[in-house]
C-alpha cells in the first residue's frame, strides 16, 4: 500500500529590504523533502512510493526509517538570505537584496529503524535600521550521526547602508548542491541623481531549475525580485520561492 505523510510544505524565497525566506522533494522508495525551506523524502518499499515533508522549525528533527524502506531520495532546499538594513534617513535607502537558497537532490541507502537527523535552514534575518547587513539563509542538511548525507546551502545576506549616499552590496545566491541547482543573486542598492531604491532578492532554486537573479536597472520604480527555479512537478512546493522586489524608494 502507498502511504503519504505530509508534515507541511512552505516555499523558498528571498527579499530585499526585509527578511527573506527560501523554499522546497521525497521517494517505500521514500522521498523526503526538506523545505524552508524544506526536506522532501521519497520512500521506496516493494515498488511502492510515499512522500514525506519536513519544514523549518528552528530545531533539529529526527526521521526514523520505516519498516521495509531501504532507499530514500532527499530533496533539500536552503534558506534565502535577508535584505540589508538602512539607517532610515534621506540618502540611505539603497540597501542590498539577499541571495536565493540552493537545492540538493540525492538518493541514499537507508536501514529500517535507523534515525537520521534533519536540519531545515530558515530564511536570513533582515538588516536592522542601524544599517546592518542581512543574515545568511540557513543550511539544510540530512545527517547520519555526524556525517552529512545531503546539504543545501542558504543564500548570502544583502549589504546594509550606514552612511548617506551609500549603496548596499548584493547577497550572492547559494551554489548548487549535489544533483541540485543554485539560487539567484540579489542586486545592489541603486542610486543616481534623481532617486535611490533598495536591491531586489534573488530567486530560490527549485528541484528542477536554478533561481533567477534579481533585476534592477532604474531608480524610477521598485526593483524586481528574481523568479524561483522551476519544479518537477512545476508547482508548490517543488518550485523555488520568488525573490522580493524593493519596497522602499526615495526621490532625491
Amino acid at each position: 500500500m502507498t502511504r503519504t505523510e505530509n508534515l507541511s510544505a512552505p516555499a523558498l524565497k528571498t527579499s530585499p529590504r526585509r527578511s527573506a525566506f527560501g523554499s522546497p522533494a521525497m521517494k517505500m522508495k521514500t522521498r523526503l523533502i526538506l523545505l524552508t525551506t524544506a526536506v522532501f523524502i521519497a520512500l521506496l518499499s516493494a515498488g511502492q512510493s510515499a512522500t514525506q515533508v519536513f519544514s523549518f522549525t528552528g530545531s533539529d528533527q529526527v526521521w526514523v526509517v520505516p519498516n521495509g524502506v531501504t532507499s530514500a531520495t532527499f530533496t533539500c532546499y536552503g534558506g534565502g538570505g535577508g535584505s540589508g538594513g538602512a539607517i532610515g534617513n534621506s540618502l540611505d535607502q539603497a540597501a542590498g537584496g539577499g541571495g536565493g537558497g540552493a537545492t540538493s537532490l540525492s538518493a541514499q541507502s537507508v536501514t529500517p529503524g535507523e534515525s537520521l537527523t534533519i536540519t531545515v535552514g530558515g530564511g536570513g534575518t533582515a538588516g536592522a535600521s542601524t544599517g546592518t547587513n542581512g543574515g545568511p539563509g540557513g543550511t539544510t542538511t540530512v545527517k547520519r550521526a555526524a556525517t552529512a548525507l545531503v546539504t543545501a546551502l542558504g543564500g548570502g545576506g544583502g549589504g546594509g547602508v550606514t552612511v548617506g549616499g551609500g549603496t548596499g552590496t548584493a547577497g550572492l545566491g547559494a551554489a548548487a548542491g549535489t544533483g541540485g541547482f543554485a539560487g539567484g543573486n540579489g542586486t545592489t542598492g541603486l542610486r543616481d541623481a534623481s532617486a535611490e531604491v533598495g536591491g531586489a532578492g534573488g530567486g530560490g532554486a527549485g528541484n528542477a531549475g536554478a533561481g533567477a537573479n534579481g533585476s534592477q536597472t532604474t531608480t524610477s520604480s521598485n526593483t524586481v525580485g528574481g523568479a524561483g527555479g522551476i519544479g518537477s512537478p512545476n508547482n508548490t512546493p517543488f518550485i523555488g520561492g520568488a525573490g522580493a522586489g524593493a519596497t522602499t524608494r526615495a526621490a532625491l
